[in-house]
């Protein structure tokens, strides 16, 4: 009898399940058979959710890959409803099924084919984005999941950063990120090329981005991505960060390859970049412009609310290595501290002249370096850099100079003090400078054609 019980209990069981599934598909059958009625409300809802007019050639409706929406011809207006903020090929909606079943329309993809996306920054500052990124009105009741953009354009013309508009372009782009909900983790990935003076570059990106909770800055999101660009014209930047730098322009190809991982106002970050092309000019500094066949470097570096640390630097200029760190200290003070240690390989004077920092070595120790030291094989063995940036860029005044200190070496060494005195040549031993004090360690060499040796201070 009691197994007889269990027998009709199951059974009851399966029937009831049964008949549930069968009700469940029936409505969401029926939700599917008459889905096509909601392209008209699709549309509104993306039109509130935009707060821009949004206009199409044809829309279709199919079930063959699930349920999706697709409309050609697509032109998103701007606010004045005068201009275009995005144009399509096609734009294709793949909605949820299950949410169906509660009555809500969910867009598990939302795909653009060939878009063009126009993002300006007016005279006063403000984005025709301006409204997007304070997120979501209240009440808006399209929910979108996913975004994907399949050979796009994205085209961003700045007014406000310079007296003469930059438009920067970003074409053939492709892009997804899934998971869009504020406070998620949404999973992105990027291919485009810069488009610059007739050249392109390449940019590709991934990883992941936690967007803040609603109702916090967007700057509170949190990142870990990885960034590869290459053959960048770092000329078209310059008017981003020309007030930033006491440099002239920089020119050149980059190319870099970098994680980072944080928030935009505190990560870390390591990585490699390149340089081709480079030519730097800085005439308070270096008495030359700078302009290396090669130059890279790999670094790992932190940035803090109040600091740019960078852990290590491993930088390579032509046939010379350096390694070493730095920091910029109270970057929000007004008066920066930098701090920098160095050592380099052994590198010839002849060559690498135009390196040495005049400009931050006290005048009198730099005026002798310059006009009389012509020659050598010199190799950094410590050299350390900790002052403010009052004291650095006025090393003159009162007590400045002692930022700076230098230990090093010398082989093959030439002193030239004209042509009525004999040259110092073959010169070996140990230099060091420290503060206003030039010091010569153990030196020996050939005065005309006398040895001598020497130890002393300038």
């Amino acid at each position: 009898m009691e197994r007889s019980s269990r027998k009709w209990l199951l059974i009851v069981s399966l029937v009831t399940a049964l008949l549930v599934l069968g009700a469940g598909g029936l409505v969401l059958v029926s939700k599917l058979l008459h889905l096509d009625s909601y392209k008209n409300e699709l549309l509104t809802q993306l039109e509130e959710s935009l707060g821009r007019k949004v206009l199409y050639d044809k829309g279709d409706f199919s079930l063959r890959f699930g349920p999706e929406f697709t409309f050609t011809k697509v032109v998103v207006k701007e606010k004045d409803t005068l201009t275009d903020f995005v144009t399509a090929d096609k734009l294709t909606f793949k909605i949820a099924i299950f949410p169906l079943l509660e009555k809500k329309v969910v867009i598990r993809d939302l795909i653009l084919e060939k878009p063009v996306v126009n993002l300006f920054r007016y005279h006063d500052g403000t984005f025709n984005i301006s409204d997007l990124l304070e997120g979501k009105k209240e009440g808006t009741p399209l929910q979108v999941r996913g975004i994907q953009l399949r050979k796009g354009v994205v085209r961003f013309t700045d007014q406000a950063i310079a007296p003469e508009t930059v438009t920067t372009s970003v074409e053939e782009t492709d892009l997804s990120i899934d998971h869009l909900k504020r406070g998620r983790n949404s999973d992105i990935k990027l291919s485009a090329f810069l488009a610059s003076d007739g050249k392109k570059g390449v940019i590709t990106l991934s990883g992941s981005v936690k967007t803040s909770a609603p109702g916090k800055p967007l700057l509170d999101s949190t990142a870990n991505l990885k960034l590869f660009l290459k053959d960048i014209d770092t000329g078209h930047f310059w008017p981003y960060y020309n007030r930033y730098v006491p440099f002239r322009q920089i020119t050149g190809r980059l190319e870099v390859d970098t994680s980072l991982k944080g928030k935009l106002t505190a990560f870390v970050s390591r990585g490699t970049v390149k340089m081709s092309g480079l030519r730097f000019d800085y005439p308070q500094i270096f008495h030359a412009v700078l302009t290396p066949r090669d130059l890279h470097f790999k670094y790992d570096m932190e940035l803090t609310p109040q600091d740019v640390l960078v852990k290590s630097l491993d930088l390579g200029v032509d046939n010379l290595a350096v390694k070493g760190s730095c920091a910029i200290r109270d970057i929000h003070s007004g008066d920066p501290r930098i701090t920098a240690q160095a050592t380099t390989s052994r590198f010839r004077l002849e060559e690498f002249g135009g390196y040495i920092p005049y400009g931050i070595i006290v005048k009198g120790t730099a005026d002798f370096i310059e006009q009389h030291i012509k020659g050598g094989t010199y190799k950094l063995d410590d050299g350390k850099l900790d002052g403010r940036v009052s004291q650095i860029v006025y090393m003159e005044r009162g007590d400045n100079y002692n930022v700076l200190s230098i230990f090093g070496k010398v082989e093959k060494g030439i002193v030239n003090y004209g042509r009525s005195i004999p040259a110092f040549t073959n010169i070996k031993g140990e230099l060091e400078l420290r503060g206003k004090d030039f010091s010569l360690h153990r030196m020996s060499g050939t005065f005309g054609s006398s040895p001598f040796t020497l130890d002393g201070k300038i």
